[in-house]
């Protein structure tokens, strides 16, 4: 999960970020903090990654505000959740003129700002939930929503997508396809990817899934997959 927090002063940026990491599903290296202009070009030349923006309203000496450039997020970014930080209401009214989650004053944001984040952290994992990959198979496209992936395979040059429907082939690499995926698809094995959703048992050399399927958890990946497991957990609960 990416977040970025837009703001032209610097300390308001950090404060905003000690709060954030007060969070029990955010960390540290989810957090960038940019200043408007970064974020302006990083959207002018497509170059924005994020899930979730904090954007400040009313930027000095800018000819554009956090309104402007949340309105750009919404075309080149339809996804990301958007959260207002700012002192004033004064422009109130115009964020209506965004797609956006919540609308926070930063002299209330220690109790508001994770208010506003857990709800959207949920809006961003019902939509992942729902996202659609799409991949090819000898020429044609296949489009498998990721909730009903199981888990994925890598047999020689063939990657198969178990599904709750049933088995897809495709000539991707498993590399790629996890490019592909949300944050519920760990990495265990060389050869695997399951889906967190599916997982009914972690011990420490496999992970049983709730169909029965039982996925060897490769030594290399051993340490990153039970870390990103027990993150995963302390989310869900």
């Amino acid at each position: 999960m990416k977040i970025i927090i837009c703001d032209d002063e610097r300390m308001d940026a950090e404060r905003a970020k000690i709060i954030l990491l007060s969070c029990k599903c955010v960390q540290e290296e989810d957090i960038t903090i940019l200043t408007p202009q970064e974020m302006h070009l990083g959207l002018e030349v497509q170059d924005i990654k994020c899930d979730i923006a904090i954007m400040d309203i009313e930027y000095e000496n800018r000819q554009f505000n956090g309104i402007t450039l949340s309105k750009e997020l919404n075309k080149k970014l339809p996804l990301c959740q958007i959260i207002y930080l700012t002192w004033v209401l004064e422009f109130a009214p115009e964020v209506y003129d965004t797609i956006h989650c919540y609308f926070v004053l930063k002299q209330n944001e220690e109790k508001m700002l994770p208010r506003a984040m857990e709800k959207a952290i949920q809006i961003y994992c019902d939509q992942e939930d729902h996202e659609i990959i799409e991949l090819r198979n000898h020429g044609k496209m296949m489009y498998i929503r990721q909730a009903d992936i199981i888990y994925a395979e890598r047999q020689d040059r063939i990657v198969q997508i178990h599904t709750a429907q049933g088995t897809y082939q495709c000539y991707q690499s498993l590399t790629k396809i996890m490019k592909l995926l949300g944050r519920n698809f760990l990495r265990c094995h060389g050869g695997y990817v399951v889906n967190y959703n599916y997982i009914d048992t972690v011990m420490r050399e496999s992970v049983i899934l709730s169909n029965g399927t039982e996925i060897p958890i490769g030594r290399t990946y051993r340490t990153s997959f039970h870390e990103q497991y027990m993150r995963m957990v302390e989310q869900h609960v």
